[in-house]
């Protein structure tokens, strides 16, 4: 006989068919936990949310369908898959269930073969966007992945948003990695990677993407905040001193240049899916990412380069001075300042 996995929920009244049911899924490999109401079917679902509920209708002091409902509103619960057991074949109580939230409705008596495999079925359609959804937060910011997986397909398709944006350039690292062996290079290209996400996420900030040698992270999408601007500067300037420790610890390694340059800048930009029915992705496009990315490409270094805007937000007691003008006609250049970064403590 094939053995199954998986933690199974069964709500149901009926001692003797639930201890049936119990015998048949434990056989086949499944753990089962046996409820006999629903009060306790709901605060035992949330304590210890199991992989599937079969959850019978007609039970004492809160009916099955009352049960359903709770269950899917709730964050912790919403997601598992329920299956509702009825003896009442009525097409009403079919739709109704299904319009509830349940994944299936089976009706008793119900065939062992039959009951394992809708089981199975469910666990592990479960399981796949379980590790679907793994995959998207792994490789994507949290915050932006969650913005992804939420979003209703027929919802606007893009939002104005104040936020601060963070572009960070790394110069040289690739042409250093080019010249040590791949394990080196990967424990090197990761290890400031860390470094640098550590940074964004220390401070609240939504890491976007990676290009090339930089990253870009904004501070404000998941709703604008009045510290914006010092929390992206306190960020670049954990990262100047984490990427200073670096090199001290590089010092061994091949003395290739290395340099680091960011831009902070702020504005309103668009956020949002941009694409078509077949594939689309969560893009940002506004001034202010130009704007960041241009300052970034300006700051050698390691330098950290801001907008007149971010320096007009920014407290007294962060120390900013006008970036020397790049023109000959003039010795400052008035919209763009450079953040006087201390050494990094040891």
């Amino acid at each position: 006989m094939e053995k199954h996995s998986g933690h199974v929920m069964l709500v149901d009244d009926d001692r003797l068919f639930q201890a049936f049911i119990q015998d048949t899924l434990q056989e086949r490999g499944f753990k089962v936990t046996g409820v006999l109401d629903g009060l306790q079917a709901v605060t035992l679902a949330e304590s210890e949310p199991p992989d599937l509920i079969l959850l019978d209708i007609v039970l004492p002091k809160m009916n099955g369908l009352d049960i359903l409902q709770i269950l899917r509103q709730s964050p912790i619960t919403s997601d598992i898959p329920i299956l509702l057991i009825t003896g009442d074949k009525r097409e009403e109580v079919l739709i109704r269930g299904l319009r509830l939230g349940a994944e299936d409705v089976l009706f008793k008596p119900i065939s062992p073969i039959e009951l394992t495999l809708r089981l199975e079925l469910s666990i592990k359609r479960k399981r796949r966007m379980e590790k679907l959804i793994d995959t998207i937060r792994r490789h994507v910011d949290p915050k932006i992945a969650n913005e992804v997986i939420d979003q209703p397909i027929d919802c606007p398709q893009l939002r104005r948003v104040f936020v601060t944006v963070l572009f960070s350039d790394l110069r040289g690292l690739s042409r250093l990695t080019r010249m040590l062996p791949p394990e080196q290079a990967s424990q090197l290209l990761n290890g400031l990677v860390d470094e640098l996400v550590r940074c964004v996420q220390h401070f609240n900030g939504t890491l976007d993407k990676f290009l090339g040698d930089g990253l870009t992270a904004f501070f404000g999408v998941s709703g604008s905040q009045s510290d914006n601007e010092i929390r992206a500067v306190r960020t670049a300037v954990e990262m100047v001193q984490a990427f200073q420790k670096f090199e001290h610890l590089r010092s061994a390694g091949p003395q290739e240049a290395v340099d680091m340059g960011i831009g902070i800048a702020s504005g309103d930009i668009l956020l949002g899916q941009i694409g078509n029915k077949i594939t689309s992705r969560l893009t940002a496009i506004g001034t202010p990412i130009n704007e960041a990315a241009r300052l970034s490409s300006l700051a050698k270094g390691q330098q950290i380069l801001i907008s007149k805007a971010v320096r007009q937000s920014l407290p007294p007691e962060f120390q900013a001075e006008r970036r020397p003008s790049a023109s000959a006609d003039s010795l400052e250049d008035p919209n763009i300042f450079r953040v006087l970064v201390s050494p990094p403590s040891t």
